[in-house]
C-alpha cells in the first residue's frame, strides 16, 4: 500500500509511469524504504520556468523588431506537449503542481531540515526572488525536491494514517543519510556544500552498504585510536586519512573505489524501477554476536 500510494501520488502531481521518461524512478529498497529519483522531473520545472520568462520577455518586447526577430525563431518549441490524457482533472491537476512547484518549494525548505545550513550559500535558503537566473539549478532542484518530498508524506499520511521521513539530496547514499536528520515525521535536504561535514559526523558502519563486513574492514584500516572506537570512525576520516591506492589495495578495484567516492558522498548507482516487481518473500533476521558461557 505504501509503495502504491507513493506512486500514485507522484504520477497524479506531474508524473508518468514510473521511468526517467516520465519524470521520476520509484525503487522499493525494503519493506519500509523507498527511494524516488525525481531528477527529471524537477530539471522539466526549471526549463518550463524558463521558457514561460522568455515567452513574457519576448511579449514585452514585442515593439522591439530585433528582439522580435530573435524571439519567433526560438519559439517553435516553447516546452510544453500535447496531451491526450483523458482524465482532464487530473491533467489540469498535475499542470497546476507544476506550475506552482518553483515558488511552493520554497515554503517546503523552510519546513525541512537543512543539514549544516551555515555551510551553503545563504541565497539557497533565503532566495525568495523565483526568477533569479544567476541562481544555482541543482539548488533549486534540490528544493523542489523537497516540495515534492513533503507533498508525497502529505498524502501518504492523509492515505494511510503513516508518518514518513524523507531525505532529500544528490545520491542516494547521502539521501539516506539524510533521512536521518528528518526523523521521526519530517524531512531533510543536504546540498552540495554540506555534503563533507555530514561525512565528517557519520560513522562508517551507519552508512548504506558499509553495515557489514565490508564496513568492519574499512574501519580496520584506520589508525589503531579510531579503528576501535566506531564514533569517532567517521566517513570522512577515511577521506582525510586513506589514499585510493590504500583502499584498492585493501578491499580490491571495485570496493576500494567505491568506498573512496562514498566517503566523499559520491555515488554513481541509480535509482532502479522496481513498481513492477512483487516480492516473492519477506525476512527479518537479528544477528547476535559470539558469546561465551562460564561452566554451569
Amino acid at each position: 500500500e505504501l509503495l502504491a500510494t507513493t506512486s500514485c501520488s507522484v504520477e497524479d502531481n506531474g508524473g508518468g509511469g514510473g521511468d526517467k521518461r516520465s519524470g521520476y524512478v520509484l525503487e522499493r529498497a525494503s519493506i519500509d524504504e523507498l527511494f524516488i529519483d525525481v531528477t527529471e522531473f524537477c530539471y522539466d520545472v526549471l526549463e518550463r520556468e524558463r521558457m514561460k520568462m522568455k515567452k513574457e520577455y519576448c511579449e514585452e518586447k514585442s515593439n522591439d523588431d530585433e528582439i522580435s526577430k530573435e524571439c519567433s525563431k526560438s519559439n517553435d518549441d516553447d516546452g510544453t506537449e500535447e496531451t491526450s490524457d483523458k482524465d482532464d482533472t487530473k491533467q489540469i491537476k498535475r499542470e497546476e503542481f507544476q506550475r506552482n512547484c518553483i515558488v511552493d518549494s520554497i515554503t517546503s525548505l523552510e519546513q525541512s531540515v537543512v543539514c549544516h545550513q551555515n555551510r551553503i550559500p545563504p541565497s539557497y535558503i533565503q532566495q525568495h526572488d523565483t526568477n533569479n537566473n544567476d541562481e544555482d539549478d541543482d539548488a533549486k532542484a534540490l528544493r523542489i525536491g523537497c516540495h515534492i518530498a513533503h507533498t508525497i508524506r502529505r498524502i501518504v499520511f492523509q492515505t494511510l494514517g503513516f508518518t514518513l521521513s524523507s531525505g532529500i539530496s544528490t545520491s542516494k547514499l547521502v539521501a539516506k543519510l539524510a533521512a536521518s536528520y528528518g526523523k521521526p515525521n519530517g524531512q531533510a535536504v543536504v546540498f552540495p556544500e554540506a555534503i563533507p561535514y555530514v561525512m565528517d559526523e557519520t560513522e562508517i558502519r551507519k552508512a548504506r552498504m558499509l553495515g557489514g563486513k565490508l564496513g568492519k574492514k574499512v574501519q580496520s584500516l584506520l589508525p589503531p585510536e579510531l579503528a576501535t572506537d566506531k564514533k569517532k570512525a567517521t566517513l570522512g576520516c577515511i577521506a582525510r586519512l586513506l589514499t585510493l591506492d590504500d583502499l584498492v589495495s585493501a578491499l580490491g578495484e571495485e570496493n576500494g573505489r567505491w568506498v573512496f567516492d562514498a566517503c566523499r558522498g559520491i555515488e554513481h548507482e541509480e535509482v532502479k524501477s522496481t513498481l513492477k516487481v512483487l516480492p516473492k518473500s519477506i525476512t527479518a533476521f537479528k544477528s547476535f554476536p559470539k558469546v561465551s558461557y562460564p561452566e554451569l
